[in-house]
């Protein structure tokens, strides 16, 4: 990479380019859509754009440059790379085909949206079966048109529903007036279905389709109807403007499938969730018919139930476009290491604007990399940013298909995309002391396969040049294989279809590192010339692979100078349809990174398989009383394991593991008041939603409470119930205890203040990632159970799950380095001490509260232990304290304030804690 910009240079075998420099233009486009005859130098032409005034380039913005098939014009010295001819993704030339279809959804799993946004009030599908009892009107009371399912519905006579259908509905309140149209009951100055759903929302499942009242989608990070981004992170909004915004239409930017619907599926408050919201929000996106989801978020789990979801969703026939991360790092994540996502990352122009660039392939330094990364998109953000340019590229495709009648799966619309990207290969980068990203012909771990071009994609389609469904499933992403484990080949498992083709071909390969050269890929298998009705692995394995007699040797790659990929192996599958006549031979492809190892050192049994991911430490503790310590671990799964390590291996102890419960919304009956029950929906019996668990992303707590000289183990879960399991593996009385709701503050401007609520300023929640934590608070002779949440409150139960007295207290600055700041999240797991000398134990807590206009600082609290009761109040005297802490806003409360937990210490005899800021 040049060290000042981490550029990345390509030679592309596209369209011929052109250079541009225009004023963006004010008036209604000419010519737009483009006519089927022009080409990449006509894209150039102002007359050719979308009255989208952020569209166009010029000396002073950008513009959407990531559509382009040309290049703007440099400025002075800047002159872009003569081996580049376009500056994005070519969308400008697939919109001479297509710009979308009403029928093609793309489900957007991420913070929400903002409805009162203009580019897409009217983008949003309504569900007709929630409204049939709630049809629009004329201002008269008359009903509307529509034809088919719209019967009733059209009242603006496009061909949709849509939130404008309602706009002369006299029945909608209140009345219109400067500013505010009829029936705006959020108060935003627009009617939308935020206003629809407080219009409509009557506690019925209309539709029997399992969710009540989901006019707009859902909210599965609530557990509501509403998808409303109560926080404002505005991530959700900006993605899906990006896949498809009202376009032509003199506001905003252009969307990349504008004629596309969205379905808003919230899944978190910003772009972090958690894998079974996000299991979920799959789940509701297939049984809604959508043909893409756009899935940028980073789950912090990886389930099973995630992955039930995601091969659920390749089985109907969608797409999931997953984000390959935003760290800038090789850090695996979840969907974008699940079988049936496409991983993505960004790729950007290297300079300060399109006019000061030498290039339009500069790898992204936010976007993660690996062998996961299939495909680069072309965009100005993040990986997760990209997965919405790929959404609407997708949206294209599927829209596209349907013109041709054409029923595309999910299989064929990756590996079309794969096959037409445009392949990033720069020979410089290879040098010595290379000024650019290390780019290689065909794959490499910066570009995958490189970026995604969507004319020649759609181009493809509608020419009928479809590649085989290449379709690996076992081994996992990044699975390590010990040599000196296994009892003899590895078997490759996946699938292989071209049905529509006369014949296929197909290779297994494999190869040292984790983007190895064609020259150094050995074939374990090929077969030819194989019927389109068959489908190769539904059978049997695909190939086999031996391990231990592989050599893993290989010059490092430049993305891996510390030997993180040492070890490494790729094993890819090539397809090749043969049509016959004309149309030459198409290839479809997949390839999965492994790890070869082997450590005579490990103790019999090990690694042993818990499956789902662990976000929290294992404690070793005398579970069953034998004098022998146990390992005990929780999961993502919501299961807690207890293993006894024997000479044979380890051996779950008796009665374990012990499950959570069943998420919200899985559960009847419901387990809190207005918590929805939606598992009689459809997908939910052609899935295993046993596995839909609430998941324990933190360490356990281990303790005899009760006395009885058994040891109790207490956990707390991502939602925020607490839960203390007996060494039988049961719940003690009084337990699971769960953390109170906190629901979004009502939009309804007629509505009545109530209890504390989420906001664009408090980014509270009910959930924890904080561990228990046992200590006797009230002085009694018995430990008592102490939890941080993410509601901003301190919690402490006696062993009996009953609340202390003086507990919860909710963790508040009021100190003088900024103006109150509103309430968050407590992330870090309180320490205790005895910090006041009153012979109980203290807390010391750190919280994710925002001080100061850019959050420059975190607060640290000591907590009396009386809580509340004590006679001075909960903090103690000098507390809080603030240290300095980095904000990275883009994260909310996840990477703000005090993240990380304290600890206590004495230091030449003085007791003190030990905190770092974020």
């Amino acid at each position: 990479m040049r060290c000042a910009r981490f550029p990345s240079l390509a030679f592309l075998g596209a369209l011929g380019g052109a250079a541009v420099g225009a004023l963006v233009p004010s008036d209604a486009s000419g010519d737009w859509p483009p006519p089927t005859s022009a080409d990449a130098s006509d894209m150039a032409d102002p007359d050719y754009w979308p009255t989208d005034p952020e569209y166009g380039t010029s000396a002073t913005q950008s513009g959407q440059w990531s559509h382009y098939s040309f290049l703007p014009t440099p400025s002075g010295r800047f002159r872009p790379r003569p081996e580049e001819s376009a500056a994005g993704m070519s969308v400008d030339l697939a919109w001479r085909f297509t710009q979308g279809d009403p029928r093609v959804r793309i489900a957007i799993t991420d913070s929400g949206i903002l409805w009162e946004d203009g580019d897409l009030v009217d983008k949003v599908w309504l569900n007709q079966g929630e409204l049939a009892a709630h049809k629009p009107q004329h201002a008269d009371g008359t009903p509307c048109g529509g034809d088919g399912e719209l019967a009733g519905f059209d009242c603006n006579g496009d061909g949709i529903l849509s939130a404008s259908d309602y706009k002369d509905t006299p029945t909608l309140t209140p009345e219109g007036s400067a500013g505010r149209p009829r029936g705006d009951r959020n108060g935003n100055g627009r009617l939308d279905a935020g206003d629809l759903l407080l219009h409509f929302s009557d506690g019925a499942d209309d539709d029997r389709n399992g969710y009540a009242d989901d006019i707009a989608g859902w909210d599965f990070f609530k557990n509501d109807n509403d998808p409303f981004d109560d926080t404002r992170d505005g991530h959700g909004t900006e993605g899906a403007k990006t896949a498809a915004a009202q376009t032509n239409n003199q506001l905003g930017g252009a969307g990349i499938c504008p004629r596309c619907r969205l379905i808003p599926l919230r899944v978190g408050d910003s772009h972090v969730a958690d894998a079974q919201d996000l299991a979920k929000a799959l789940l509701y996106a297939t049984d809604s018919r959508a043909d893409v989801v756009q899935c940028p978020v980073t789950a912090v789990d990886s389930t099973g139930f995630l992955q039930e979801a995601l091969d659920h969703a390749h089985g109907k026939g969608t797409l999931v476009v997953a984000s390959v991360g935003n760290t800038g790092s090789h850090h695996h994540s979840a969907p974008a290491t699940s079988n049936h996502a496409l991983p993505v990352s960004a790729v950007r122009f290297d300079g300060q604007s399109v006019t000061t660039s030498t290039t339009f392939l500069d790898a992204s330094p936010c976007s993660s990399f690996g062998g996961n990364n299939l495909l680069a998109v072309s965009s100005p953000g993040c990986a997760s940013d990209a997965t919405a340019g790929l959404a609407g590229v997708a949206g294209l495709l599927y829209a596209a298909a349907l013109e041709r009648d054409v029923t595309l799966t999910a299989g064929e619309a990756q590996a079309l995309l794969i096959a037409t990207a445009d392949d990033i290969d720069v020979p410089e980068s290879r040098e010595p002391g290379s000024a650019y990203r290390f780019s290689q012909p065909n794959f490499d771990q910066r570009f995958g396969y490189g970026r995604v071009n969507a004319n020649r994609a759609v181009e493809a389609l509608r020419e009928g040049r479809l590649p085989p469904s290449v379709d690996l499933t076992a081994p996992r992403w990044f699975e390590v294989l010990y040599k000196d484990q296994v009892q003899g080949p590895v078997p490759i498992e996946g699938t292989i279809s071209a049905a529509r083709a006369r014949s296929y071909d197909y290779v297994v390969e494999w190869a040292a590192g984790v983007q190895p050269l064609e020259a150094d890929f050995r074939a374990i298998r090929r077969e030819e010339n194989i019927a389109p009705t068959v489908v190769t692995g539904s059978d049997g394995p695909l190939a086999s692979l031996d391990v231990r007699t592989i050599d893993t040797s290989h010059a490092r790659d430049p993305d891996s100078p510390h030997g993180e990929n040492d070890r490494a192996i790729t094993v890819r599958v090539r397809a090749f349809a043969h049509y016959g006549g004309t149309t030459d031979d198409v290839q479809g492809e997949a390839r999965r990174t492994y790890y070869v190892d082997s450590d005579p050192t490990l103790v019999e049994g090990f690694p042993y398989l818990v499956g789902d991911s662990g976000g929290g430490s294992p404690k070793l503790s005398d579970i069953d009383g034998d004098g022998l310590r146990e390992i005990v671990y929780p999961t993502a799964d919501g299961a807690l394991h207890v293993l006894k390590v024997t000479p044979k291996g380890p051996k779950q102890l008796l009665d374990f593991p012990f499950r959570t419960r069943h998420a919200d919304g899985l559960v009847e009956p419901a387990p809190a008041e207005g918590v929805p029950f939606y598992r009689d929906a459809q997908a939910y019996s052609e899935v295993d939603w046993e596995l839909g668990r609430e998941p324990i992303l933190s360490a356990p707590a281990i303790a005899d409470l009760d006395g009885d000289g058994a040891q109790e183990i207490a956990i707390s879960t991502w939602p925020g119930t607490i839960y203390v399991v007996g060494a039988n593996g049961g719940v003690k009385d009084g337990w699971p205890v769960r953390l109170p709701e906190v629901p979004s503050c009502s939009l309804d401007q007629g509505a009545p203040a109530g209890a504390p609520c989420v906001s664009a300023d408090a980014r509270i929640a009910r959930g924890a990632l904080a561990s228990p934590v046992l200590a006797d608070l009230d002085g009694d002779g018995r430990l008592d159970v102490i939890q941080a949440a993410f509601d901003g409150k301190v919690y402490a139960f006696d062993a009996g799950g009953g609340a202390l007295r003086g507990w919860p207290v909710e963790v508040h600055y009021t100190g003088p380095l900024a103006q109150e700041p509103a309430p968050s999240r407590l992330l870090a797991t309180p320490a205790v001490a005895d910090f006041n000398g009153d012979a109980l134990p203290d807390l010391l807590v750190g919280s994710t509260e925002r001080l100061g206009t850019d959050g420059p600082a975190g607060a640290v609290y000591v907590l009396d232990a009386r809580g509340t009761a004590a006679p001075s109040g909960p903090v103690l005297a000098g507390w809080p304290v603030t240290v300095p802490s980095l904000s990275l806003v883009s994260l909310g409360p996840l990477a703000e304030g005090i993240t990380a937990s304290g600890v206590v210490g004495q230091f030449d005899g003085t007791l003190a804690g030990v905190v770092q800021g974020n």
